[in-house]
């Protein structure tokens, strides 16, 4: 199977949608999408494909669209024989390094993978942000490459191995992270396995399940319930911390911190707590606990806590929870190494790289974000 980001990577090289071998190099998906026939001329290639490009780079941000025409040969100014030579004339224009500007482009192919399969309905399963323990309406993107952008923190110093940032796609194809944040309400019940939620994910894949799926150990739930008894009430930001269950096999995941970031009234249902950056550096502190009795404890993975059906702005809320993150990683120096947030839809992706990429309190470390092809 082909996907839009692969195809776009494909004709970036060279003269891009100016090379002589244009039509060897448009993939299935490109031509199905911009019109294209097999009994098309080359000129007739070239404009259709054209044509369906700049409508592309129409629905991206400002840099991204420049970054994604430059790439490609689209821009009328930035029309030079090789790659490199467009990618130094989009750098000069973002006042940013060579390096910065490839990546835009990359980031311009991911976001419009995660469109397109929007578009076509491919997922069914609503946006990853939680709240009253389930995740928002609307469809959302699983993009075929999972990718980490990883940043350093500006503060400290270069040799300083801290990181922070975001990793995009499903949280069931992550196998990066130690410790999983799950979002849970104040009673700290976990969603039923067939919702679709990040309490109900985690609690799934952590339980062990016969040959034919059915669950017969429900071991993280019934960990959480020893912790806090069947009727039990925490307050709100509380972080209690479990094992993780058969997440270790299938995810490498060592924990699972459950913190409380929504709490329920009768007749009136769930509502976000209050301060929700403090879920995070509570969240935090249980994980530097469990870093400091077993050492490989290094990497946190938190889902985007309060935007969604409660309301929140994603970017905004998503500041506050960075923020908290940052705070914690310049004044505890514990044994949490990473944090990442995890970008499940296109809204996430969007506001997590408004929050990362162009705040100079962060700085993109190149050796360290990858790709990860599924």
């Amino acid at each position: 199977m082909s996907d839009l980001f692969t195809e776009l990577i494909q004709l970036r090289p060279g003269r891009g949608v100016l090379a002589a071998n244009l039509v060897a190099r448009i993939g299935p998906l490109l031509r199905a999408r911009a019109g294209i026939d097999d009994s098309d001329g080359p000129r007739e290639v070239s404009e259709r494909l054209i044509t369906y490009l700049e409508s592309l780079a129409g629905t991206l941000p400002p840099d991204l669209a420049l970054a994604f025409r430059v790439g490609l040969s689209l821009h009328p100014q930035a029309q030079f024989r090789f790659l490199d030579e467009r990618m130094e004339w989009l750098a000069m224009q973002l006042d940013r390094d060579a390096r910065t500007a490839r990546r835009r482009f990359d980031e311009a192919a991911r976001l419009l993978e995660l469109k397109s399969r929007e578009a076509d309905g491919a997922v069914s399963m609503a946006s990853g942000s939680m709240a009253s323990g389930s995740m928002t309406s609307g469809p959302a993107g699983l993009p075929a490459h999972q990718t980490e952008y990883l940043y350093r923190p500006q503060a400290l110093a270069e040799t300083s191995d801290i990181r922070i940032g975001f990793i995009t796609g499903d949280i069931r194809r992550v196998k990066c992270a130690d410790i999983w944040v799950n979002p849970e309400n104040t009673r700290m019940e976990m969603a039923r396995f067939e919702e679709h939620s990040v309490s109900a994910i985690i609690r799934y894949l952590g339980a062990r399940r016969d040959e034919t799926g059915q669950v017969v150990e429900d071991r993280i739930a019934d960990a959480l319930v020893q912790k806090v008894g069947r009727h039990g009430q925490v307050a709100p930001c509380t972080a209690i911390a479990t094992d993780s269950g058969n997440l270790l096999g299938s995810n490498r995941v060592r924990s699972i911190v459950h913190v409380a970031t929504v709490q329920g009234e009768p007749g009136a249902g769930y509502r976000q707590v209050h301060d929700i950056g403090h879920c995070v550096t509570k969240a935090l502190d249980a994980a530097e606990r469990l870093a400091a009795a077993e050492p490989a404890h290094t990497t946190i993975l938190f889902p985007i806590l309060g935007a969604g059906v409660g309301g929140a702005e994603p970017t905004g809320t998503l500041r506050t929870l960075v923020g908290a993150a940052l705070d914690h990683l310049l004044t505890v120096r514990g044994g949490i190494r990473t944090v990442l947030f995890l970008a499940y839809s296109t809204t996430d992706f969007i506001a997590c790289r408004t929050v990362f990429e162009d705040n100079p309190q962060f700085l993109a470390d190149f050796g360290q974000a990858h790709g990860h092809h599924h």
